[in-house]
């Protein structure tokens, strides 16, 4: 029959219908009687089967509605859909049920199967566990995907315009390359999608909410994520080891315990993401390096907007916007050499910007204003250095170093209207404070005995000289005699 046009045009095809009426009363016996390079037009209905797709086909419903073509698993323990054939597109439908974990593998809604023939042994019943199942598919199949003698895996595939619901995996990718999953909606699974050793794929424009997770990630480069959405999800985008030069734009996480969370992964992209309303972290990466995070939006999360932990090195932060968050962007635990250029971490309920047991890093012309703790915080950092930000209202101090030895504080920074200004305490020595601009507050700098190198830094409108380091120090106790008598206040 020739196919309306609208729905692949011009195409000659195999028709199937529960009712009969049309060539197969099932999807499988469609797939069974064609041949590559055909397309398999299914009328509305349910459709309780386990289909096995090992040729090129398109597989598509009729009216294009997912809510009125329903592919139920006939055996809950297996794929509604498991491909192992490139180039097939499965578009407009309902694909649910693949529930149960009776077998040694977890099923899936959609199985893009890249394994090498060598590692399909025959599924055999092991004990229910849906963690064990995961944590057992993904270990088997990013090892088989990236260390066995693999085929030429699944490519080229399309899933579109599909609802994903009440699946262990909703959609599943592994050794699967250069495919594209667009519009496609899952709910109700416990991972929406999830992709394992697979490269250079393409996700736009997909939804995922009430999920345990939303989109997952073990191994794979060059994937790009643009305009998903995701919520309710558990954490919403996570990308775990051995996964690298991926790029996310424009996605949305929202309202999941974590927006982003990026471990043991290097050279992602994460650019114009909104990343909000999150139960704990809106972007979070752990021991991840030569990381990109340029214009992305943190605001309203319960914890944090932007956390760097654990040996996060040399990540470039530009741009971001944290605010409204417990606290606006965290680095901690030798989080080294990275930059922070142009960030907004405003109206967070304790600090703007935390520093904890980190060195080597550049914050340079950030905003951290109207923070109900410090503005910039220091602990226990060194070697770091704050050039040109901008601190101001915020309710504790603009720029505090406790005990921060070595900091490197050459900044014109402006401040206004916070309680105190304590940019140095005991034992933070070795530091250099100059070129501030400190208007407006109860106190400016308080030393407190200090050995370090305060010069030329403005105090309503008045400028301390650049001059030898005794002079300077002369100078500057004239002028802040009456801070340093006065009693000190106890630091947080």
């Amino acid at each position: 029959m020739i196919i309306p046009a609208g729905t692949a045009a011009a195409a000659t095809g195999i028709t199937v219908d529960e009712n009969g009426g049309a060539d197969y009363t099932s999807i499988q016996e469609a797939v069974n009687h064609s041949k590559s390079g055909d397309t398999i037009l299914v009328f509305s209905g349910t459709y309780t089967e386990n289909v096995d797709v090992d040729k090129e086909l398109t597989i598509i419903s009729k009216s294009g509605n997912p809510e009125d073509t329903i592919v139920q698993a006939a055996d809950p323990s297996d794929h509604v859909f498991h491909m192992t054939a490139s180039n097939v597109t499965i578009s407009g439908f309902n694909v649910t049920g693949a529930n149960s974990t009776g077998k040694s593998r977890e099923p899936c809604g959609i199985y893009l199967d890249g394994r090498s023939e060598l590692f399909r042994a025959p599924e055999e019943n092991v004990d229910d566990g849906v963690n064990e199942g995961v944590d057992g598919e993904v270990n088997g199949g990013v090892n088989g995907g990236m260390d066995g003698e693999a085929d030429s895996g699944v490519y080229a595939c399309t899933l579109s315009n599909n609802k994903i619901s009440n699946n262990i995996l909703g959609i599943f990718l592994e050794d699967a390359d250069n495919n594209t999953l667009s519009n496609n909606t899952a709910s109700n699974n416990y991972i929406a999608i999830f992709l394992a050793a697979s490269d250079s794929n393409e996700l736009k424009g997909n939804s995922a909410s009430d999920n345990k997770g939303g989109v997952f990630m073990f191994g794979g480069v060059n994937n790009a994520f643009s305009e998903n959405r995701i919520s309710r999800s558990g954490t919403g985008f996570l990308l775990e080891y051995y996964s690298s030069n991926n790029i996310f734009n424009n996605n949305t996480a929202l309202d999941n315990e974590n927006g982003f969370y990026i471990r043991g992964a290097e050279n992602i992209t994460l650019i114009n993401n909104n990343a909000s309303s999150n139960n704990e972290t809106g972007i979070y990466l752990d021991s991840s390096s030569n990381n990109s995070l340029e214009s992305n939006r943190a605001d309203l999360n319960r914890k944090y907007g932007i956390h760097l932990n654990h040996f996060s090195w040399n990540n470039e932060l530009k741009n971001n916007t944290a605010s409204r968050n417990e606290n606006g962007i965290m680095l901690y635990y030798y989080s080294e050499n990275n930059s922070l250029t142009g960030n907004t971490a405003n109206l967070n309920s304790k600090n703007g910007i935390y520093l904890n047991e980190t060195s080597g890093n550049t914050l340079e012309a950030n905003t951290a204003n109207s923070n109900n703790g410090h503005g910039i915080y220091l602990k226990s950092s060194t070697f770091n250095t704050l050039n040109n930000n901008t601190v101001s209202s915020n309710s504790l101090y603009g720029i505090y170093l406790d005990p921060s030895n070595n900091k490197t504080v050459n900044t014109r920074i402006v401040t206004e209207d916070f309680k105190y200004c304590r940019f140095l305490e005991d034992s933070s020595n070795n530091n250099t404070v100059s070129g501030n601009y400190l208007n407006g507050n109860s106190e400016a700098i308080v030393a407190n005995g200090s050995e370090n190198s305060i010069y030329d830094n403005h105090f309503e409108e008045k400028t301390t000289l650049e001059v030898p380091f005794p002079v300077r120090v002369t100078a500057v106790i004239d002028r802040i005699r009456d801070f340093l008598l006065a009693p000190q206040i106890p630091a947080n």
